[in-house]
């Protein structure tokens, strides 16, 4: 494991894999083992504000299995804040952005996203296009009120830097936001009217126009951007999408703050009904860390109940 002290201390390269860790070091393991097998790049581990012992596993890791990537702290931001740093300052070509939940299946799959790269000179990246969808009752919304921007699949995603860079430069971000619409000549007040459909009393009140607003997910800002200025996203066969394995909303998951409980108690957050828990986790991560030749019985992993970091 080599530690940076800036992400600048980096040397140059044509692709860097990156994983960002938030205090899952167990599925944040998987992804990193099944990176050093399948990326055939450099790899940096971004760890930001771990409180689980983060530091000390991987440097373990590191020593006893003889694992060779950086390791790099930095503060605790929003994912697309941290993002939005990353390709301002990683000094590499191309990112491939490796989700700390996600499994990297094989070669056979980062091949097809170099292919697809190589290939098409006017794509700003490669993968798999996520979206555009509806959102509704799954999303704890009434149906019909809300689109889902199309976006590139970002928890496993090559990307180029320079494109990423210019559509910044435009003040493009990879931050999600939602934009509402239904007061047409005031976006603030579209948005105060718009948190009704979070709130189970006024939720029936039905909106004004549809959509009511658009969710602009992780990236989607991006990805129009770049769309509407002439780049192309170089999809591959959604058929491999299957190959990969996604721990979906772990990280969310061990968010604890006041504020985040009492939304899930009182029903205003979806995590309960699609975020992995820890209960239906383990076994599998168990069984995937085997297959990469790591015991994690031999390791001391204790697990709480309601609220184990992974």
């Amino acid at each position: 494991m080599h530690i940076l002290n800036s992400i600048r201390d980096l040397p140059q390269c044509d692709r860097l894999s990156v994983i960002i860790n938030c205090g899952t070091r167990w599925v944040t393991t998987l992804a990193l083992v099944s990176a050093l097998k399948s990326c055939g790049a450099p790899l940096l581990l971004i760890d930001c504000e771990s409180q689980d012992g983060s530091f000390e596993h991987f440097r373990h890791l590191s020593a006893r299995f003889g694992f060779e990537f950086h390791w790099l702290e930095w503060p605790l931001k929003t994912h697309g804040t941290t993002l939005d740093a990353l390709f301002l300052t990683a000094p590499a070509s191309e990112i491939l952005l490796i989700d700390s939940d996600v499994e990297v299946p094989d070669t056979r799959l980062l091949n097809a996203f170099r292919e697809s790269l190589g290939n098409d000179a006017g794509a700003y990246g490669a993968g798999f296009v996520h979206g555009p969808d509806a959102l509704d009752g799954r999303h704890g919304l009434p149906p019909g009120v809300a689109d889902y921007a199309e976006r590139m699949w970002i928890p496993l995603v090559l990307l180029r830097v320079e494109p990423i860079r210019r559509a910044m430069s435009h003040r493009q971000s990879f931050r999600a936001v939602k934009k509402f619409s239904e007061v047409t000549w005031s976006s603030a007040i579209s948005w105060i009217v718009g948190q009704r459909f979070w709130l189970p009393v006024l939720r029936r009140i039905p909106p004004s126009s549809v959509p009511a607003f658009t969710q602009y997910d992780t990236g989607a800002r991006i990805h129009a951007y770049l769309v509407s200025n002439g780049y192309r996203f170089a999809k591959v066969e959604s058929s491999l999408w299957t190959s990969v394995l996604h721990f979906h909303g772990v990280t969310r998951a061990i968010r604890g703050g006041l504020v985040r409980r009492l939304m899930r108690g009182f029903g205003f957050s979806r995590a309960a009904q699609i975020e992995t828990t820890n209960e239906t986790l383990f076994a599998t991560l168990q069984d995937r860390l085997a297959h990469h030749a790591i015991d994690v019985a031999s390791y001391d992993l204790e697990l709480r109940s309601g609220g184990t970091v992974l």
